[in-house]
């Protein structure tokens, strides 16, 4: 049974254990749990249980970070810690697939238009959904 749909057939706010979401980003739990303590201790952002969608979103969004820039990432964990609050109130997750998160060290918000040059010129990861998305599909969304 997908996470997001009960055995009734009704539609519910999905929750994700930190087993689940591990699974999910194809990380180790020890991973997420590092992840974590790094958007806690340098961004002061606790993440509740159970994990949204938008958690795991933002999750892989910060694992695109780590891949990126390896140990460099914990100088982004507060731009981080703001995607997460840029995307906890859309209701519009599943198909932000023509946007991206803009993840500076201390700023990101999502936009559907930027300019490369201006992102670069400022330190500014440009992250697209569309490949966060699409790994997403099959295994969350119903």
């Amino acid at each position: 049974m997908c996470p997001a749909v009960s055995p009734a057939g009704v539609d519910l706010a999905p929750g994700f254990s930190r087993g689940a979401a591990a699974d999910i980003l194809g990380i180790e739990p020890a991973e997420l749990r590092r992840w974590e303590r790094v958007l806690l201790n340098l961004a002061g952002l606790a993440l509740g249980s159970p994990l949204s969608l938008a958690d795991v979103v933002a999750l892989a969004v910060l694992g695109t970070t780590v891949r990126c820039l390896g140990a460099g990432a914990d100088a982004f964990a507060v731009g981080n810690a703001l995607v997460f609050d840029a995307l906890r109130d859309r209701v519009d997750i599943e198909h932000l697939d023509g946007y991206v998160a803009l993840v500076g060290r201390d700023a990101a918000r999502v936009a559907e238009r930027y300019d490369s040059a201006t992102c670069a010129a400022e330190d500014v990861l440009i992250v697209p959904f569309r490949p966060i998305l699409a790994g997403l599909r099959n295994q969350v969304f119903a």
